[in-house]
């Protein structure tokens, strides 16, 4: 992501947020101990984070069960991922509508030219807009952000106007990026591939704006997961 960034921006990330559209096990595991998590972690099947919080997401109409726990039905984008990886929104600006989506399928495909790929199920609604639009933005979110997730991974864009929620404002080339983001790529498609039960969109970059002043991580699949427990 450094290399596209460089290209398209002449600066690069800095320190850990390097490759901030999918981090390496090993950039993943220096995340984790600066957090003062175990790296273990890592694995979502293996350790959930110890730091719980009863009702943190009670803002979005979850009841605490009798233990105190928040129970939530989240987008198998987060509930299924095996690896705990960053997550993202996908914003898709159809004309008639903006839709976002929360999702952990993505990673930088090429550096020349600047490439990424998306993973998305043929039966949500962003897949419909994408196919709609040819064209999406790709948000990475940061630590703090996980209500935005929470929120845009809870409920499908058929049943609620997600887009009008968020604090967007317009890229030169009028793409919807989202304010405070790390990172918002927009991102033309360039070819579709069906993987099964998902299709893979591969886009190019076609301009980004990057948050070069934060301090903050990269919000991780983990984070969502112990707040959802």
């Amino acid at each position: 992501m450094n290399t596209a960034v460089y290209r398209l921006l002449g600066r690069r990330l800095p320190e850990f947020l390097g490759d901030i559209l999918f981090q390496s096990e090993v950039s993943l595991r220096r995340c984790y101990r600066a957090a003062g998590r175990s790296s273990s972690a890592m694995w979502c099947g293996r350790e959930r984070p110890s730091d719980h919080r009863t009702g943190s997401v009670g803002h979005l109409g979850r009841t605490p069960d009798r233990r105190g726990c928040v129970r939530m039905t989240l987008s198998p984008y987060i509930s299924g991922s095996v690896i705990d990886s960053a997550v993202a929104l996908l914003i898709v600006d159809a004309g008639t509508a903006v839709n976002a989506m929360t999702i952990s399928f993505f990673s930088e495909g090429a550096h020349h030219p600047a490439t990424v790929w998306v993973s998305v199920s043929p039966t949500t609604y962003t897949h419909e807009l994408i196919t709609q639009a040819g064209r999406f933005s790709l948000v990475v979110l940061h630590e703090a952000q996980w209500q935005i997730a929470m929120t845009c991974g809870t409920v499908s864009g058929r049943e609620r106007d997600k887009g009008s929620a968020l604090d967007l404002y317009r890229s030169p080339a009028a793409f919807p990026f989202l304010a405070g983001a790390l990172a918002s790529t927009a991102c033309r498609v360039r070819q579709t591939m069906p993987l099964g039960e998902h299709t893979l969109f591969v886009a190019d970059i076609l301009e980004a704006d990057v948050e070069s002043r934060s301090h903050r991580r990269h919000l991780l699949v983990g984070d969502l997961l112990g707040r959802a427990q």
